[in-house]
């Protein structure tokens, strides 16, 4: 796909504009320990921003340089950007790692590249593999492998903490997850995930573990689908049916499955990969225009590769249901899938000739569990802006097939009432250059097109931005 993808356009938001509220994070404190004696956890707090990226601390090398880096459940790799790489020219922030100024760094000898999903055929990195020690929350690993790009579209990299076989390494090595694993830090090669809310200000990555209090209803387990071959490459889930409701008009539209209004979907069966780093979910063209046509689209823009509307006209009373694997209804409000951008509002839903994708504007309402060991996932609706913890420890056996979550029922029903929520606002770019700090290099373009570089100078210069945290939980 040749269109930007909409966590560029996010990333394009951060501005100084006068309005904006003023957030000083300290980069050093954010990854801080807290220790929870009553469960044995260790917790770090990591950021997203704009309701976009998801950053998680990570220390790397003799020098102990701090980077933050955005969460990919897809992708097995972990990468960074090398210092003798330039900020690309259209770039806001860049962040880089110097190898030169840890004495414990060493190149493996083998080619890093990591292909573009929305411009096939190009890279979206490239550069060497290199092991050095890292720290992340309260593991230490002395022998860490992980991309070093010296050419990269975006400048940030990101924490993979996918399959292993999603790796671009010849040879498979063992990811963050697995090394949990490995070290004995968790008992299982997995974590849950509990995105929130997109007006909230926490969510959660428990690796090891599951959290009754953050999900409701019962936890459906299901088996990861392989591909033709029978390997296992990502992280997956089926779609099974999709229908829209409203509360307003009691009017409920099959657009997919079972007593579809198309006849030709109504059999139809969506392999979708669950991925984190996608602010925009993705669905084949055919899906995504009957349901876009309900909320009455103005245009499809090519440059975004979305349906555009008129902001003012979306009905806020919608709930987008999709139903999961044939036995899950997941209930998704309608103002947690559009953005503005500047005057209109687009649909965080993208279509797509390739994979399908689950990305943040479904994923925030759905609570799931990664079984890398057994190939399974855990699924339930998520209790959003839930205030109740209670970790359940996960083993070797798996994800169990009997637990349920603590958050109230989920109303589906055609009379439930959605709250009008204002969508996501995307501010004006800056263009003033910024300045730098050890390992890191700052800058602001008034393209400000691939803006996706930026974490640490924000909290240095005081950057007007809007954050919430997460917190990493590991489980010992």
């Amino acid at each position: 796909m040749n269109s930007l993808p909409l966590w560029i356009l996010f990333l394009v938001a951060v501005g100084s504009q006068a309005s904006e509220p003023l957030v000083s994070l300290n980069l050093k404190r954010a990854g801080s320990l807290t220790h929870s004696a009553d469960l044995d956890t260790v917790s770090s707090t990591i950021y997203q921003y704009l309701h976009a990226v998801y950053l998680a601390e990570i220390s790397i090398g003799s020098s102990q340089q701090t980077l933050y880096l955005p969460i990919d459940t897809n992708s097995g790799d972990t990468w960074v950007v090398g210092s003798s790489s330039s900020c690309p020219p259209s770039s806001t922030y860049c962040s880089f790692f110097n190898w030169s100024l840890s004495s414990t760094f060493q190149d493996v000898g083998q080619s890093f590249s990591l292909p573009s999903w929305d411009n096939p055929g190009t890279l979206a990195a490239s550069g060497s593999y290199g092991v050095d020690s890292v720290i992340f929350a309260n593991a230490t690993f002395e022998s860490f492998q992980f991309g070093l790009a010296d050419q990269s579209v975006s400048g940030l990299g990101a924490l993979g903490l996918g399959m292993i076989f999603n790796e671009q390494s010849s040879a498979q090595y063992a990811n963050l997850p697995l090394l949990l694993r490995m070290n004995n830090i968790t008992k299982l090669d997995s974590y849950s995930v509990w995105l929130n809310d997109v007006h909230s200000s926490s969510g959660t990555v428990l690796f090891g573990g599951i959290d009754l209090g953050k999900f409701s209803g019962g936890l459906l387990v299901s088996d990861m689908h392989p591909r033709e071959d029978g390997s296992f490459v990502h992280p997956n889930i089926s779609i099974t049916r999709i229908l829209v409701r409203s509360a307003r008009t009691l009017v409920e539209l099959v657009i997919m499955g079972q007593n579809s209004t198309n006849t030709d979907l109504e059999n139809a069966l969506v392999y979708s990969v669950i991925d984190t780093s996608a602010v925009e979910s993705r669905l084949p063209a055919d899906i995504l225009l009957p349901l876009a046509s309900i909320f009455g689209y103005s245009s499809f823009s090519a440059e975004y590769n979305m349906y555009t509307y008129d902001c003012a006209g979306i009905p806020s009373q919608y709930l987008i249901i999709i139903e999961l694997e044939g036995k899950l209804s997941i209930a998704i409000k309608a103002s947690q899938v559009f953005y503005r951008i500047g005057d209109i509002c687009v649909l965080g839903i993208m279509p797509t000739d390739d994979y399908s994708v689950l990305g943040q504007s479904f994923l925030r309402s759905i609570y799931f569990v990664l079984d890398f060991e057994n190939f399974k996932v855990g699924l339930a609706s998520s209790y959003q802006n839930s205030d109740i913890s209670s970790i359940r420890t996960l083993d070797k056996s798996g994800i169990p097939t009997s637990l349920t979550g603590l958050g109230p029922p989920i109303e589906t029903a055609a009379t439930t009432s959605i709250p009008s929520e204002p969508y996501e606002t995307i501010p004006t770019p800056a263009t003033t250059i910024l300045g730098g700090a050890s390992g890191i290099v700052v800058v602001s373009s008034a393209d400000g097109r691939r803006a996706s570089e930026w974490i640490a100078g924000l909290t240095l210069h005081g950057k007007a931005m809007a954050a919430f945290c997460i917190c990493i939980v590991l489980l010992l």
